[in-house]
């Protein structure tokens, strides 16, 4: 809604423990997915509702941190807490403009062709596209945290989808529905 743009970035974070291992996990919702990139005949664009991202530090049985974990479509990376470039004790986190897919470094990351509807790809060929997040570096936020449990806050009782269907859209072809909401 409109009043989330005036609020304070949030977001929702849960632990996980095993005897040897912490995982602290920070998830962050973007209500709405914008993705574009010109091409030689136009502006081809990828949308859709609701979309999670998530980010995660593994800890070691001593509670210090040896790995971060990034998600981006159909993935995501991870890499050394050694080679992690923070701010503070906080890793500093790229959001992609439009997809929000996270990444390390500001700069530009090409996407893994999985992500799009297998009828996308030979359209994309033939344009010669191929799918790029762009994440810059801008002003950093340290968010709010909400702590978060199976029930708690009363959203995570929500047993249906995020959003409505993904769209992907390519110059002079009308817009291809593909996949679902997250769930």
């Amino acid at each position: 809604t409109e009043a989330a743009h005036g609020a304070r970035p949030t977001v929702y974070g849960a632990v996980f423990r095993t005897r040897t291992r912490t995982a602290l996990q920070y998830g962050l919702f973007y209500p709405f997915d914008v993705w574009s990139q010109d091409g030689p005949k136009g502006t081809v664009w990828r949308a859709h509702e609701g979309d999670w991202e998530v980010d995660t530090v593994l800890l070691d049985a001593g509670a210090r941190p040896q790995v971060l974990g990034l998600s981006r479509h159909c993935g995501g990376v991870r890499r050394s807490w050694a080679s992690v470039v923070r701010s503070g004790s906080h890793p500093v986190v790229h959001v992609a403009l439009g997809s929000h897919a996270n990444q390390l470094r500001a700069g530009t990351t090409r996407q893994d062709p999985r992500c799009w509807p297998e009828v996308a790809l030979p359209v994309l060929e033939a344009l010669g596209i191929r799918p790029q997040d762009v994440a810059a570096s801008g002003r950093r936020i340290r968010p709010a945290i909400v702590p978060v449990a199976a029930r708690s806050p009363a959203w995570m009782r929500y047993a249906g989808r995020w959003g409505e269907a993904q769209w992907a859209g390519f110059p002079g072809v009308e817009p291809l529905a593909f996949g679902a909401g997250p769930e």
